[in-house]
């Protein structure tokens, strides 16, 4: 636990002069501890300070224009340490400075314009170390040579008065020598996102000092219940004590996206029946994906919906991928089942023949599945006309002993045109011709021209 009080404000200022040379008046230079423009002060007092207790202190230096000897343009002027003086136990640091001149300088020669600006060098930054002793206007004294660089043989006679000069004061007080609080951080962790977009803060940071009988309380960023984003996350920690002292640190989160999403509503296993030798369409709503970091994984199927598969098996495989490239999959079979019906007379191979009106048409077909006869069931035949709508005559169709199906169409309800008549069992649809009505009269059932697919 370290305590600075300053007793004085921040702003105080040493004008110092540099060498006079008698015929020629020259430039001066002013160190501050602050850019002011009224005042002179070489003396600043710090207060109180905790033994042991760096104070880091901003010097300024002002370089007034007078005479008409000057550095020149293509000069910086130089601070360097020079007389540098201690207490006893104390401490310092103390650099060089190096700065250039203002605008509207002007040469050897000239006299300075009127209201030209001081050129500001600076902040040169210091450090006094109070001593760990007790003590009271423990005294604190620094100089600077003053130079111009590059150097030339016209510098002679450029400054004016004695080298700048600081002098500090500081008092320490009686006791114990105080130390800063400690930090308590974890180790360096790696975690597993546990929320959208990374994972959620979780750790334990604390802190303890010698001095102060209660424990000061850490402040860290990101806090704890942040969003931490997947990568690698610094978590900055700092503790001040009732004296003022602070210790900061930091440690590590990794936070990695591990996880796989998870797939829902896979579809289940699909049979369909088609007449196509070609295949069947396979339509189903695709599954849906979550998963704990990504909120929106991606989703394919293959093959997708609305693909036509061949007859026979097919596997359809599904895959969830989130945003760090985990990957889950599921699949569901599709089976297509081939439904082929053989026409015998007065059908024939044509699948189609032309009536006349108000006839009894005898059906004879073979009903396949799979390649394999369908031998029993409820058989039906069903006569919707050609360009859609509605059924307009049903009929039985009947397995027979040797395994082929037997109906009787009666067209006498029919009017003239184009219908489409189908051969199913069980509801499940085998195959189908087209029958073409015509308005006059006659005794045979002809062939069609016109061929369909079964």
């Amino acid at each position: 636990m370290r305590l600075v009080i300053a007793r004085r404000a921040i702003a105080a200022a040493a004008a110092i002069t540099l060498l006079t040379i008698p015929s020629a008046f020259a430039e001066s230079v002013a160190a501050d501890f602050d850019i002011i423009t009224a005042g002179s002060q070489d003396t600043r007092d710090l207060g109180t300070v905790q033994p042991g207790a760096d104070v880091p202190l901003d010097v300024f230096f002002t370089l007034t224009c007078s005479g008409t000897n000057h550095v020149n343009p293509t000069q910086v002027v130089r601070l360097s340490p020079a007389i540098r003086i201690a207490p006893t136990g104390g401490g310092y640091s103390v650099g060089t400075l190096n700065f250039g001149l203002g605008a509207g300088w002007p040469i050897d020669g000239q006299e300075c314009p009127t209201g030209l600006a001081p050129t500001i060098g600076g902040p040169l930054h210091i450090i006094v170390t109070a001593p760990d002793a007790p003590g009271d206007d423990y005294r604190y004294y620094f100089t600077w040579n003053r130079a111009v660089v590059p150097a030339s043989l016209n510098d002679v006679g450029v400054f004016e008065g004695t080298n700048p000069s600081i002098t500090i004061y500081l008092d320490v007080p009686g006791g114990t020598v105080n130390t800063p609080p400690t930090l308590n951080l974890p180790a360096d962790s790696v975690v597993e996102g546990n929320t959208t977009g990374g994972a959620t803060a979780a750790y334990v940071v604390t802190a303890s000092d010698v001095e102060d009988a209660v424990a000061p309380t850490p402040s860290c960023s990101p806090a704890v219940g942040s969003l931490l984003p997947l990568a690698g996350n610094t978590i900055t920690c700092s503790a001040t004590d009732s004296g003022g002292m602070t210790t900061t640190g930091s440690f590590k989160i990794t936070v990695l996206d591990r996880t796989a999403p998870t797939l829902s509503g896979m579809p289940g296993d699909v049979s369909l029946t088609t007449a196509d030798p070609a295949g069947a369409t396979l339509t189903y709503a695709p599954p849906t994906a979550s998963d704990i970091v990504d909120p929106s994984p991606s989703v394919s199927c293959s093959p997708a919906s609305g693909s036509i598969i061949p007859v026979g098996d097919t596997t359809v495989n599904c895959t969830a991928v989130d945003d760090s490239g985990n990957s889950s999959s599921d699949s569901f079979a599709a089976h297509v089942t081939l439904a082929q019906a053989i026409w015998e007379d007065p059908v024939g191979a044509s699948a189609g023949i032309v009536v006349n009106g108000s006839r009894t048409v005898p059906v004879k077909v073979q009903l396949l599945l799979g390649g394999q006869p369908v031998a029993s069931g409820d058989g039906m035949l069903t006569v919707t006309p050609c360009d859609g709508g509605a059924p307009v005559v049903t009929t039985d169709l009947d397995v027979q002993s040797n395994g082929r199906w037997m109906g009787h169409l009666d067209t006498s309800g029919l009017t003239a045109g184009c219908y489409r008549v189908t051969a199913s069992v069980y509801g499940q649809v085998i195959g189908s011709f087209q029958l073409t009505v015509k308005a006059d009269s006659g005794s045979l059932a002809k062939p069609a021209k016109a061929k369909t697919k079964p």
